[in-house]
């Protein structure tokens, strides 16, 4: 999986561990729902520690800096022009 499906992917499910997570504050459904939420939000993080690379030098850009970024114009490692 290249960075930019890496990347949508993160957000999508950053977005439906929200909407699970708002879901059950709103509506109150069960607990589950909850945890279900959390569950995408785990795995949209999980998922860009091992493919949201850069394509030229493979350096994981979220394990070397601990936060999400947005996709770079520049690779911090080795400066690959990236968009």
């Amino acid at each position: 999986m290249d960075y930019k499906k890496s990347y949508a992917l993160m957000w999508l499910l950053y977005f439906i561990g929200a909407v699970l997570i708002g879901l059950y504050c709103l509506i109150s459904l069960g607990k589950g729902w909850a945890l279900a939420g959390v569950g995408f939000l785990a795995a949209g993080f999980l998922q860009t520690l091992f493919f949201f690379n850069c394509p030229r030098c493979k350096m994981n850009w979220v394990r070397h800096r601990m936060y999400i970024p947005a996709v770079p114009h520049d690779c911090p490692y080795c400066g690959e022009h990236i968009w």
